[in-house]
């Protein structure tokens, strides 16, 4: 058990991942909106395909930035250990009979 409370942090991957699945419904919208806008698929597509990079790029530095920010999260607290619980997890030292 730590001795101090933590904090759980987001991995690289998953950030990467919420990038890609936001932007993914987020250009269905822009491509159908481009093409309500334009009347044309190409451009709508041209619209839909570079918005899709350039947002997902700072949707994800977005995403790590906010990752260092505190403010907002529940921070896990330590869960006093009693006389009886082990406090070593309940591992077998090989000292002991099982």
């Amino acid at each position: 058990m730590p001795d101090a409370p933590y904090v759980v942090r987001e991995s690289h991957s998953r950030s990467i991942a919420k990038a890609v699945s936001w932007r993914m419904t987020a250009t269905v919208d822009t491509f159908i909106i481009s093409l309500v806008v334009t009347g044309s698929l190409k451009w709508a597509g041209s619209i839909a395909g570079f918005e899709m990079l350039t947002k997902m790029a700072i949707y994800y530095l977005h995403e790590r930035a906010w990752s260092r920010i505190h403010w907002g999260r529940r921070i896990p607290v330590p869960v006093p250990v009693t006389a009886d619980a082990p406090t070593d997890g309940g591992a077998i030292s090989g000292n002991e009979q099982p």
